[in-house]
């Protein structure tokens, strides 16, 4: 399985997924690339997955067009201390993939994301199409 991080998030999350070929935009040559270009780019190369904490990219996507899942984690901040605390949420998907795979997976974590676009994601695509998944904080 193959996993591409996605720019903006820290390259630190790169080493600390286990059991998957995780790759970062600048691994691919890949940096700047507009979301369209990107897409296209991912569905190419064979990609499974697409990490991400931009709550605009699944509403800048033709999901007919996309044959990977993406993983978009509810971080209230770019810091590297809200980053960090995805990281087991996303190794206990990948670990436990259900049998049929989503276009979207919203990962959230009780008392840290702050869940803006949730109904909005809901209105936006079937049922089938997306998968929410929450987890407690391990604070």
């Amino acid at each position: 399985m193959k996993l591409l991080l996605d720019e903006q998030l820290d390259v630190q999350l790169k080493s600390l997924l286990s059991g998957i070929e995780v790759y970062t935009p600048r691994d691919l040559g890949w940096l700047g690339l507009q979301n369209g270009e990107l897409r296209r780019n991912i569905n190419e190369k064979g990609f499974q997955f697409f990490v991400t904490a931009d709550k605009n990219f699944p509403f800048q996507q033709n999901f007919s067009k996309i044959n990977f899942t993406i993983l978009l984690f509810d971080t209230p901040s770019m810091r590297w201390r809200h980053q960090q605390l995805f990281i087991s949420p996303i190794q206990k998907f990948l670990d436990n993939l259900p049998s049929q795979l989503p276009k979207l997976v919203h990962i959230s974590i009780v008392g840290i994301s702050l869940g803006k676009k949730r109904d909005a994601l809901q209105k936006r695509l079937p049922p089938d199409d997306v998968l929410f998944l929450e987890f407690p904080s391990e604070k």
